[in-house]
């Protein structure tokens, strides 16, 4: 299966964060206190003290609240990582698309106008396609959750209808609504964490057992690698229907 340097980094990005997730499930009290001890006897942090004498007197003293913290600071990077390597990656894969494919460049460039502005700013026409291609590929992926991001991009590059996969595009939605709460609250005022895998919604509330929030990891992690490899798919689709037929130089390109 044929794939792009979009489905590469978004790979190498996931595989990162789903790491991340995993490793927070071993997390201890002990780990937490280690951490805080070492931090005391680091000299390279003695001009920090002041500020973090406070911070691990309290690690010490409640290494639980520590460690309930990095786990849940975890889940919020996670999350706002995870959405937005797709976001790129929808974004990467139409801008290939154009960049590689003349036919696909005529029919998106039939709406758009070159202006003045355009010609007296840049110095060849490359370069002008470019600006436009980066804003039709923002507006060919936009949306407040990822089903209308996906849908727009689908119809756009004109791929195969997806409806087999209404489920995982669901339990994506549920992910961007948690993302868009995470993006625009305080963290703090959120009671719980939850999204949609499947037939069941996965809760992360503020006082969970150990194995409740592995539970919550495992399937988390399990959704986020049944998504790279639809969309790892949905790339090669688009490769092959928008062939490289006649690709924009590289140094005509502004990056």
């Amino acid at each position: 299966m044929m794939i792009s340097a979009c489905s590469a980094k978004m790979l190498t990005l996931n595989s990162g964060i789903r790491l991340q997730l995993i490793m927070s499930c071993a997390i201890t009290n002990e780990d937490c206190q280690k951490w805080s001890n070492t931090i005391k006897d680091d000299s390279s942090f003695d001009v920090l003290m002041p500020e973090l004498k406070p911070i691990t007197d309290r690690i010490n003293q409640e290494s639980s609240f520590a460690v309930h913290l990095v786990k849940r600071n975890t889940v919020i990077s996670s999350i706002l990582a995870f959405t937005s390597s797709l976001e790129f990656f929808l974004k990467d894969i139409v801008g290939l698309c154009l960049i590689r494919n003349s036919s696909l460049r005529k029919k998106a460039f039939s709406n758009y106008k070159i202006s003045a502005t355009d010609l007296e700013k840049y110095h060849t026409i490359d370069q002008i396609k470019k600006v436009h291609i980066e804003a039709i590929s923002n507006l060919q992926t936009s949306g407040s959750l990822f089903i209308p991001k996906f849908r727009k991009m689908s119809k756009f590059l004109g791929l195969k209808d997806n409806s087999d996969n209404t489920k995982l595009l669901k339990s994506l939605d549920s992910i961007w609504e948690l993302r868009n709460r995470l993006a625009h609250t305080n963290h703090n005022s959120i009671p719980d964490f939850s999204f949609v895998y499947g037939e069941t919604r996965f809760q992360l509330h503020n006082e969970i057992t150990s194995f409740d929030y592995n539970l919550f990891i495992i399937n988390l992690c399990s959704l986020f690698a049944d998504a790279i490899d639809y969309l790892v798919k949905i790339d090669s689709d688009a490769l092959l229907k928008w062939g490289a037929n006649d690709f924009l130089e590289s140094s005509d390109i502004i990056k």
